[in-house]
């Protein structure tokens, strides 16, 4: 079972993309991407990084090898907050819209759900490596 240490790493890995938000240049109503564009490149972009961290193993599981990923995760994450940002104060229709309409709320929601779970199962993959091998004493406290 994971310690609280542990824990609060993988929250602290996965939650950083959020807290580091680079200035955006909000630009002109005709350069907005709307979100589901925004998700469906995130997920995309995000794939190969994801699949990359997951890849860790005990042997690789340096800072070296490790932050490189989580930074690209993060610059990642930062384009698209950028991009959400610009959405500030468009209508709706421009926030939701598709080639096929407008979605709802809980649509776009789903679309981000999967980055999500990429990320955090990533992160989990590295937690699960750093628990076995002797990385786990440095991780974890002494009882």
């Amino acid at each position: 079972m994971p310690s609280f240490s542990q824990i609060t790493a993988l929250a602290t890995v996965a939650l950083a993309a959020f807290t580091s938000a680079a200035p955006v240049d909000l630009g002109s109503a005709s350069n907005l991407v709307p979100l589901p564009a925004i998700f469906n490149q995130l997920v995309s972009d995000l794939t190969p990084v994801t699949a990359a961290l997951s890849s860790i193993v005990a042997s690789n599981a340096t800072e070296a090898v490790v932050g490189p990923i989580t930074g690209e995760i993060t610059s990642i994450f930062n384009g698209a907050v950028g991009q959400i940002t610009a959405l500030a104060g468009a209508p709706l229709s421009t926030v939701l819209s598709t080639a096929d309409g407008v979605i709802s709320a809980t649509d776009a929601a789903q679309l981000l759900a999967p980055a999500l779970t990429m990320v955090y199962g990533a992160a989990q993959d590295v937690l699960n490596v750093v628990d076995s091998g002797p990385a786990a004493a440095i991780v974890t406290p002494p009882p």
